[in-house]
């Protein structure tokens, strides 16, 4: 496949500089923690995303935007799906004070960095 130009479909695959800095803020942050990952993924990424695809939804139309709003319901049932689910494995990734303490400070840097990159939920 020939590369295209956006909105083409690998234009998907390519990161903006935005995502790219947001990335890697988020990466330096949890570093190899599978702990911190988890906490920010299921306490920041995914509730950040559930909020921007329910905004999304609000401003979709019944008739015209019919595809759209069965895709953003599936989207929005998976995601709170995950969020529920994902608190058991968290707790058992988590196990040792250290993993924990760790987990906590890179929630709370996050926190903290959270307004450089909440632009890209569109939020």
């Amino acid at each position: 496949m020939l590369p295209t130009a956006p909105p083409g479909p690998d234009a998907l695959l390519t990161l903006t500089s935005v995502e790219r800095e947001a990335f890697g803020l988020v990466a330096d942050l949890v570093r190899e923690s599978q702990g911190a990952r988890m906490v920010v993924a299921y306490g920041e990424l995914l509730p950040g995303l559930q909020t921007a695809m329910a905004a999304h939804l609000e401003r979709t139309t019944a008739i015209a935007d019919a595809p759209v709003r069965r895709l953003l319901g599936i989207s929005l049932t998976d995601v709170s799906n995950d969020l529920a689910e994902g608190i058991g494995p968290m707790e058992l990734v988590m196990t040792t004070a250290e993993e924990r303490a760790q987990a906590e400070r890179v929630g709370a840097e996050l926190a903290s960095t959270n307004p450089r990159i909440t632009h890209i939920f569109g939020v």
